[in-house]
């Protein structure tokens, strides 16, 4: 699993949030990495062959983008640009966007 993460693990950001699948309960603290990475073919075919504790494939454990609601965002650090050093501002269209990405992400894998 470590080969999935990113390398810098030092930026993140976290939220309480819910499951993804129903009943959607709110009882997650969600942790989305700055960073992206990459993965193959053979990884995802491992994520295919997941199964839950019922022994079924796991697939569609997704649902669409929710509100951020009056949830709090909290970043691991203090963005800087890597320019000039200054402090950036992480704004909500970033976080979502990262998001947006991961669930595509998640899409992808759970159809193909």
């Amino acid at each position: 699993m470590e080969n999935l993460l990113p390398n810098d693990l030092t930026l993140f950001f976290r939220y309480k949030g819910s499951l993804t699948t129903p009943p959607c309960y709110e009882a997650v603290t969600w942790l989305v990495f700055h960073d992206t990475t990459d993965i193959g073919l053979k990884q995802i075919q491992s994520f295919r062959e997941l199964m839950n504790s019922e022994k079924v494939v796991m697939s569609d454990t997704f649902r669409q983008l929710q509100a951020l609601n009056e949830r709090r965002v909290e970043a691991s650090r203090r963005l800087s640009d890597p320019m000039t050093g200054a402090a950036t501002h992480v704004d909500r269209n970033h976080l979502l966007t990262h998001l947006s990405l991961i669930v595509s992400s998640l899409l992808i894998i759970t159809k193909y």
